[in-house]
């Protein structure tokens, strides 16, 4: 499997931490982040029922892993005789298996690896209890994506590896695994204000680019959910959503 590595980590940072974390498809399982996790279950898909148990319907996921419209080079599914980590023996996962891994940052900026089972578009959550559950999780927990931004100064809100300028950061923050057990989140786009583009903001992002390098933008990289907050807060950074409605593309992934 080929390992990607965040951007600005050094070969030997790398090394030491390929066993950490486990994405599929073109952008995005559930998360298995920091917070107490020690860790790394192989990266199988959900049940249906465990879907449906917590709220989402998994007909309605768009390019689910195991599903023709998932790009059959990104999951496998286990056959009796594949060697480890097959067959998968967790009651609440099947046996398609991700195959595809992408790194980022944890919420205090130590790195992981992730997988990412399927899109979620408003149909996706079940029209019940379960699924205004799943609905506030998926809205709470962040995912935050970094996107290029072009010569007129605009951004496009879309998670294409091909639109990134630096690695994605997830709120693995207080008690995420015991809070957020399908790993659903909502893509926030970080994007620089008019002021994060004058020489003031500049001035203010001149330390990060300093500490932690720049994107393929040349926007200073962030690696903390602490530093997002801290540059909006200063009016550098805003977070931009998709429309919840679907309209823009899915909101939310799993």
């Amino acid at each position: 499997m080929k390992q990607q590595y965040p951007s600005g980590s050094s070969p030997w940072v790398a090394a030491l931490v390929l066993v950490m974390f486990v994405l599929s498809l073109s952008f995005p399982i559930a998360m298995k982040a920091d917070d107490g996790q020690k860790t790394n279950p192989p990266p199988f898909d959900f049940t249906d029922k465990y879907y449906r148990d917590h709220g989402i319907e998994p007909t309605k996921l768009l390019q689910r892993v195991g599903a023709p419209t998932n790009n059959a080079l990104n999951w496998t599914t286990c056959q009796s005789s594949d060697p480890a980590p097959c067959p998968n023996t967790d009651q609440n996962r099947n046996q398609t298996r991700a195959l595809q891994t992408t790194g980022g940052f944890a919420y205090d900026g130590s790195l992981l690896y992730y997988s990412i089972m399927a899109f979620i578009v408003p149909s996706s959550f079940t029209n019940d209890s379960a699924g205004d559950g799943a609905r506030k999780i998926a809205n709470e927990r962040m995912a935050f994506l970094f996107p290029i931004r072009r010569a007129d100064g605009t951004y496009i809100p879309s998670p294409a590896l091909s639109n990134r300028r630096q690695d994605n950061i997830f709120d693995t923050s207080g008690g995420y695994l015991g809070q957020d057990p399908l790993g659903l989140w909502i893509l926030e786009f970080v994007e620089l204000t008019d002021f994060g583009v004058s020489s003031a903001g500049q001035q203010i992002l001149a330390p990060y680019a300093q500490k932690n390098g720049v994107g393929t933008d040349g926007t200073p990289v962030v690696e903390t959910l602490d530093e997002i907050n801290t540059l909006v807060q200063q009016g550098v950074f805003k977070l931009v959503t998709r429309n919840l409605d679907g309209s823009q593309g899915f909101p939310w992934v799993v």
